[in-house]
């Protein structure tokens, strides 16, 4: 059976959106072992805004919460967020300054690493993704979409094949606002395996299911096991512990 692998955001993505990045550490560890348990591919956990919102108005130091995380979430691998080149900041950074970001990152329990370039100059990916693979991790090379005449289907799937071409493990689709209609993604349903990053999109995760992308987006989830548990798609994850 085709399986459908979840990442769980509420550490970064999620708590981002809603409260601007002010999940506490203190908040996040009881329940640590519980998302451990759950079964999920992967924990979207740090980096993004999450890592200035924990110096700014937490008074936490990032690094040592994400050694934290790592020390009590131990079986599901830890995902984060960095802006190409950029990383976490506003501006790029030098070579030598990415290279020890997430050497540093994937020392301290990152073992996934999420990246976009917010114009989608493809060259702002190269030297994070090597990085990446040289410290250990892999990589979800994603692409910032907007319906226009320039950035259509074709012009995704080149994207796309630059992306494996660089190295991605995965590619993704940053469609925060929506634009990827679902009538859309019936044209062309098999060019390539593109996961879905769509605030409104639980309608779009479940056609992509339908289509045989093979790998998860963001969506509710409760939302989305209902409509799984009619199909035949595997979430991998143990039935006692669908009730989240």
């Amino acid at each position: 059976m085709p399986r459908v692998l979840i990442t769980e955001t509420v550490l970064r993505d999620a708590q981002q959106s809603l409260v601007q990045g002010r999940l506490k550490l203190q908040h996040v560890l009881p329940i640590a072992k519980n998302l451990d348990d759950i079964g999920y591919h992967a924990l979207d956990a740090w980096g993004g805004w999450t890592f200035a919102a924990s110096v700014r108005a937490l008074q936490e130091d990032p690094w040592q919460r994400l050694r934290a995380l790592r020390g009590a979430i131990e079986k599901t691998p830890l995902q984060m967020l960095i802006r190409g080149q950029t990383l976490i900041a506003q501006s790029h950074q030098p070579d030598d300054v990415v290279r020890a970001f997430i050497q540093q990152a994937v020392e301290d329990g990152i073992r996934v690493v999420r990246m976009f370039d917010p114009l989608n100059d493809l060259r702002n990916l190269e030297v994070p993704i090597e990085a990446a693979h040289q410290a250990g991790a892999r990589v979800i090379g994603a692409l910032v979409y907007s319906p226009s005449p320039v950035e259509d289907e074709a012009w995704l799937v080149r994207s796309a094949n630059r992306l494996k071409a660089l190295g991605a493990d995965w590619i993704g689709i940053e469609d925060v606002a929506g634009g990827e209609r679902a009538r859309d993604r019936d044209q062309a349903p098999h060019q390539h395996p593109f996961p879905l990053n769509d605030s409104p999109g639980a309608h779009l995760l479940l056609r992509r299911d339908r289509s045989r992308r093979d790998r998860g987006g963001y969506g509710t989830l409760s939302a989305r096991l209902g409509r799984l548990a009619t199909g035949h798609r595997d979430d991998g994850r143990q039935p006692a512990r669908r009730a989240v």
